[in-house]
């Protein structure tokens, strides 16, 4: 389970007469999110609940507010798990408490920049050595936003909005394994003066019962980070045996 469940948001008003550039959308974004409150924050710990595909679950996440390095449990009707990413490292956890390293496919890149996201990379002035675009303007359910195409370094593409209201990240759009995933925050409240979305939806724009339906719960802040809470965990050993303790065994067979 991915989730993206960075810090969000804007405070400069920006007229639809002019085109924002990514640099004043950002700046709006930090304003309205409360990232001065940031200073002397160094990690963040966030619980939810989830529902999806008829399942109900709960998911717990610490991440490092300065490079974005993440870990994130989930436990969701029968199944249960984790990842991170350690800022070299992206695993997972399954349900039997195996740990593998994600190195294959896009895992790395969407763990960059998840890291990004969370890290609020953009908002420095060489925004974390990302490349950024400004996409114009869009609406959705009546509103319009300011939208942005950013890659981080080493990262892969992603489209984020921007409320040209409030200024609060509304959506972020992103392939995953060749998968369309958006996945849309609302509901802002302020947490230690940081504005955080309470209502996250994550969709794949197929059949919307599978859609996963993240529902803040609570936030805390930290003034350290641990490195360990973000490092491949010891993994489970094997859930099966050899007879005898062998370490290998023959047997015939016809094919």
């Amino acid at each position: 389970m991915r989730t993206a469940l960075a810090a969000l948001a804007l405070t400069l008003t920006t007229s639809a007469a002019f085109a924002a550039t990514p640099d004043e959308i950002l700046a709006a974004n930090r304003a309205a999110t409360g990232g001065d409150m940031l200073k002397g924050k160094a990690a963040m710990t966030s619980h939810f609940d989830i529902a999806t595909g008829g399942l109900t679950g709960t998911a717990n996440g610490v991440q490092d507010l300065t490079d974005g390095r993440f870990e994130q449990d989930f436990a969701i009707g029968p199944q249960k798990g984790a990842n991170g990413y350690d800022g070299r490292h992206v695993w997972a956890k399954d349900n039997a408490g195996i740990v593998t390293l994600q190195e294959g496919g896009d895992a790395v890149p969407l763990a960059i920049n998840n890291a990004y996201r969370t890290a609020n990379l953009w908002w420095r002035p060489d925004h974390g050595g990302a490349a950024i675009s400004y996409d114009g303007q869009k609406s959705d359910n009546g509103a319009t936003y300011d939208v942005l195409t950013v890659t981080p370094k080493g990262g892969a593409p992603f489209g984020a909005w921007f409320d040209t209201k409030t200024h609060l990240l509304y959506r972020i759009t992103e392939t995953q394994g060749g998968v369309a995933v958006t996945t849309t925050a609302s509901n802002y409240r302020a947490f230690d003066g940081i504005e955080q979305p309470v209502d996250i939806v994550v969709s794949t724009g197929g059949d919307a019962r599978y859609d996963q339906h993240i529902t803040l719960k609570s936030v805390s802040f930290q003034s350290t980070s641990d490195a360990s809470a973000y490092a491949p965990p010891q993994s489970a050993g094997p859930d099966f045996a050899i007879a005898g303790g062998g370490h290998s065994v023959t047997f015939p067979f016809d094919l």
